[in-house]
């Protein structure tokens, strides 16, 4: 008796509801091809806008008042502790920490250090001449 398989090359795996006689994806598989691509650009787009929104709710708060923005006060912080500014925007400044919540709080976070009292430190004296 001859034992012999023929025609090996045209073998392919198939699932439990392929037809042989059909070229045609299996249920499960005809699923995946029509709404895979679907799901797919669906979690895509709502990706993208799931980082927008959480990027909108991570903004720093931005508020206008004197006529000035938070993001301006807090470039200026460090000129207006010192005093280096026009006397309009230091009003503008003033005015805006008044009224400003965030930059209110923002002020007593960052007040200035208290300066540190200059402690004399003792200044070695050049040894004396015994000579």
């Amino acid at each position: 008796m001859n034992w012999t398989l023929q025609n090996t090359d045209a073998w392919e795996p198939r699932g439990p509801d392929d037809d042989p006689q059909s070229s045609e994806p299996s249920g499960s598989r005809r699923w995946l091809l029509a709404f895979g691509g679907a799901f797919v650009a669906v979690l895509a787009v709502a990706s993208y806008f799931g980082y927008q929104f959480i990027r909108w709710l991570m903004r720093p708060l931005e508020y206008c008042y004197g006529g000035i923005w938070c993001r301006e006060v807090r470039t200026q912080w460090g000129n207006f502790r010192a005093g280096k500014l026009p006397r309009e925007t230091m009003q503008k400044i003033n005015e805006h920490l008044s009224k400003c919540p965030h930059c209110s709080k923002m002020l007593q976070r960052i007040q200035p250090a208290k300066p540190r009292s200059l402690e004399k430190v003792a200044t070695p004296t050049p040894p004396e001449d015994d000579g």
